[in-house]
């Protein structure tokens, strides 16, 4: 629940029996579905959905010889901020964080709620930091509830065998805490992720809610990400 942050369904893996390794709280490295906190921390800072940055591929010396790369290896032309997250273009996302700096995209990501350590470098827009899936999923939330950060929980109410109450969960509906705009701006881009972007192709399944997403993918494939979220 956006709102609140009461988990409604939790599946940590296949099949107890054959492993009962949790995905839901075992950090892995979250790919390119960090990149909405770097967009909405420089949408934050004033950068334009509108703004054009070139696809032509970057070395920064200063960061060890980094050199990020696109998936389709194209780096020809020019994306704007919009397209280049629905496509989730690495270059121009670089540029992105670039433009936006390191420590106001680990503060943002901080106020969604995550709180594992960050990598203070520029490849954390390219999802290097190892997050788990509550902390993504409850900083999804923060970006489709305006702002607000969220924990997610699922203990409601704990009653002795008397039916006594000893113990209530603290958490309540969150009200927005920050300026409205950047977060309906990135809530349309992540749309765009959806309906024409690289996420395009869950339009194959009728799903009643508007939603907003992001895909992501590690080295080699070794993880594969998709976190969709429903403003409503």
């Amino acid at each position: 629940d956006n709102r609140s942050g009461r988990i409604l369904a939790y599946v940590g893996g296949n099949d107890y029996d054959y492993s009962q390794y949790d995905q839901v709280d075992i950090p892995r490295q979250v790919g390119s579905v960090f990149k909405p906190l770097v967009y909405l921390a420089g949408l934050q800072k004033g950068l334009s959905p509108c703004d054009f940055y070139s696809n032509e591929r970057r070395t920064y010396s200063r960061y060890e010889g980094w050199t990020p790369r696109n998936a389709n290896g194209r780096y020809s032309g020019s994306y704007s901020m919009w397209g280049a997250l629905a496509n989730s273009v690495n270059t121009v996302s670089a540029e992105v964080m670039m433009a936006t700096g390191i420590n106001r995209v680990v503060n943002q990501a901080q106020r969604a709620g995550i709180q594992s350590e960050m990598p203070k470098v520029p490849s954390l827009v390219l999802g290097t930091a190892e997050l788990t899936l509550r902390e993504m999923v409850g900083a999804f939330a923060s970006i489709a509830n305006g702002g607000g950060a969220v924990t997610p929980y699922s203990i409601i109410r704990i009653e002795d065998e008397n039916g006594k109450k000893i113990y209530t969960t603290p958490y309540t509906n969150v009200t927005r805490s920050e300026a409205a705009e950047p977060f309906q701006q990135v809530r349309k881009m992540m749309r765009a992720v959806v309906t024409e972007g690289s996420a395009s192709r869950i339009n194959a399944y009728t799903i009643p809610f508007n939603i907003i997403g992001k895909t992501g993918t590690t080295q080699n494939n070794t993880d594969g990400w998709f976190i969709a979220s429903s403003p409503e």
